[in-house]
């Protein structure tokens, strides 16, 4: 949730609720009630709130609140937090991953739509499906935590990347 993700991102920073809320134009109050999860951060404020605070398991919590939970992982905040723990399990995660793509190949070659699935392959393709949200799950759990580490923007990488697909061709802005 945006209210826990908020509190520890804040006391990360040695800021109190109302230094935190001046940044923002809100009241110490306000993000009080934000991190209790009785009130929810105002939409405007919410990409500004994760830029400044540029933090992984922020960066999640909004993006999970904004989508409803798809294409964004949760924060993993009940596992060992240590960061070649989750290098080496987002490496276990994309190692099963791509086995998992190596075993669907065939039904990728053929089948050009659901209606032409053979029995179970749709059941194959949910749990090849299923490993690869595993891998992104461990690839942003790990990124967050390298971030935080070792005092590097996430946004700032996700900017040189947009860039680069942009230059590349693969991106439009």
């Amino acid at each position: 949730m945006i209210g826990n993700a908020l509190r520890e991102s804040r006391a990360m920073y040695g800021l109190t609720q109302k230094e935190l809320g001046e940044k923002f134009y809100l009241s110490g109050s306000m993000i009080n009630e934000v991190e209790h999860n009785r009130k929810k951060l105002p939409k405007d404020q919410r990409p500004k709130v994760a830029r400044e605070m540029n933090d992984g398991a922020l960066y999640l919590a909004i993006g999970r609140e904004a989508t409803g939970g798809p294409m964004v992982s949760p924060y993993l905040n009940n596992v060992d937090n240590h960061r070649l723990v989750a290098v080496l399990k987002f490496q276990e995660e994309v190692v099963e991953a791509l086995d998992a793509l190596k075993d669907i190949l065939p039904i990728l070659l053929r089948a050009t739509g659901p209606e032409v699935l053979r029995s179970g392959e749709k059941g194959e393709l949910e749990e090849a499906m299923l490993e690869m949200i595993e891998s992104v799950t461990a690839a942003q759990n790990t990124l967050a935590r390298m971030a935080k580490v070792y005092g590097i923007s996430l946004a700032d990488l996700w900017d040189k990347h947009e860039a680069e697909l942009v230059q590349k061709g693969y991106l439009v802005k």
